[in-house]
């Protein structure tokens, strides 16, 4: 019996070898990319870390100055810097990350923040100096692709959210904390995968009087094995009123 069970032991290690020199293991025959239904609890675990960051402020935007701080200029009269800010509400700028890395290597890449895109009335230094922000929107994705033998190669899950409805001085609906983050990442062995995530542009959807923030998220990503070599980019768009459309 323990020599059967050696002898099947080698038996499946040769067979394994077997596969991966076959150039069916290397190739891509099927791509899936779909929108998932979230589970609750990491609905939660997300609205919790949004919750965290959210309280990190804007030390991004090297501004030294909160809406909640005050400048006492004269002690009688204490001024809040947003009434000094020179604010255009109608010029839409993004004052966060414009790239950053999702996946290096199959792995997510770790950050002590998460990077995040803003689209904010020209000026203003933080999401703070605005108010009325609502619920964080979300949407999960998951990109899969298998190879020849019909395994699964490449399983890829990712959240794309944004935090919308911000207005300046009851002006405007902008957006804050935009962000695509990797949920799950698993790469078999001889495939290596890397995602980034980009953010093209932001702009002014709706009037000079009435803004309304728009914003272009992309996700671009590689698959990579000595006989593949895939790149493809998936495109979003969200806005201050918490639209969110994957754009096929």
């Amino acid at each position: 019996m323990k020599f059967l069970f050696s002898s099947l032991i080698v038996i499946g290690a040769l067979s394994a070898q077997a596969q991966n020199r076959d150039s069916r293991y290397y190739e891509i025959k099927n791509v899936r990319i779909q929108e998932v239904q979230e589970t609750r609890a990491g609905q939660s675990k997300f609205l919790h870390e949004t919750a965290d960051n959210f309280t990190e402020g804007c030390e991004a935007t090297g501004s030294g100055l909160n809406s909640g701080d005050l400048v006492t200029q004269d002690p009688a009269n204490p001024v809040n810097p947003i009434d000094l800010l020179d604010v255009i509400v109608d010029k839409i700028i993004n004052i966060g990350k414009k790239i950053w890395a999702i996946v290096d290597a199959g792995r997510p890449v770790v950050n002590l923040k998460v990077d995040v895109a803003h689209a904010l009335p020209a000026g203003v230094r933080c999401w703070s100096d605005l108010e009325g922000w609502n619920a964080p929107t979300t949407k999960l994705y998951e990109v899969s692709y298998e190879n020849g033998f019909g395994s699964t190669v490449v399983d890829y899950a990712f959240r794309v959210s944004f935090i919308s409805g911000g207005s300046y001085k009851g002006q405007g609906e902008y957006i804050t904390m935009a962000t695509i983050q990797p949920t799950r990442v698993q790469v078999a062995w001889g495939f290596r995968f890397d995602a980034t995530a980009t953010i093209p542009m932001v702009f002014n959807q709706g009037t000079k009087s009435k803004p309304l923030a728009g914003m272009e998220m992309l996700m671009h990503w590689k698959v990579e094995s000595p006989l593949t070599h895939i790149q493809e980019a998936e495109a979003f768009f969200v806005n201050g009123k918490g639209l969110l459309q994957h754009i096929q």
